[in-house]
């Protein structure tokens, strides 16, 4: 592990990565839910972090749907020091992932999942969301779909230094489908470069 860290400092050095990356894994759904809610959620990226570089990566759908392959996908068109791997269909208050960023940035951790509950709007609130009938950024009236629950480390957000990233070799390309990538990034994770 530690030559490979040292190997992704060095190609940082060549190809100097500056700033901060939201990378968003995506798979578009011609114009439904998915696409009209990552329009929004970018929408709210781009007033909320205008200095902030949004990446969207994309994977071949033939193959089913492959977050890591996605991830590395936007990672590869981004120029960041510092990486957010957001999901497409999240949001968090802006304090919370401004903070995970300076403590990244800071070297205070060597990774950080910015969240810890996970909650789901009711369809009502996502789609007053979506047309704009709720001003100001989350957290918004709780009208959840379910129960909030906690998040798995590793899903939602991430927010790790590129060369870290890159050294740990990301979210495994071998997961197909939704589920059990994020547990298995958090693992490694925690295993390669701290928890």
């Amino acid at each position: 592990y530690k030559g490979r860290l040292v190997g992704s400092k060095l190609v940082n050095l060549r190809v100097p990565r500056r700033g901060v990356s939201l990378l968003v894994p995506r798979q578009g759904d011609n114009g439904g839910h998915r696409d009209r809610t990552w329009a929004w959620v970018r929408s709210y990226y781009e007033r909320t972090y205008p200095e902030w570089e949004i990446v969207e990566g994309f994977c071949d759908a033939r193959s089913g749907w492959r977050k890591g392959v996605a991830v590395q996908n936007a990672y590869e068109k981004s120029v960041g020091e510092t990486i957010i791997i957001a999901d497409s269909d999240c949001v968090l208050p802006k304090e919370a992932l401004q903070e995970a960023v300076r403590l990244v940035e800071e070297k205070q951790a060597p990774w950080v999942v910015p969240h810890t509950l996970v909650k789901r709007l009711d369809q009502k609130t996502t789609e007053a969301v979506l047309q704009g009938d709720l001003a100001g950024s989350p957290p918004w009236p709780e009208n959840l779909a379910r129960a909030a629950y906690n998040g798995f480390a590793g899903g939602g957000f991430i927010v790790i230094d590129a060369s870290f990233g890159r050294a740990s070799g990301g979210i495994p390309p071998a997961f197909v489908g939704w589920g059990a990538e994020d547990e298995a990034v958090a693992v490694i994770l925690d295993t390669m470069i701290g928890p």
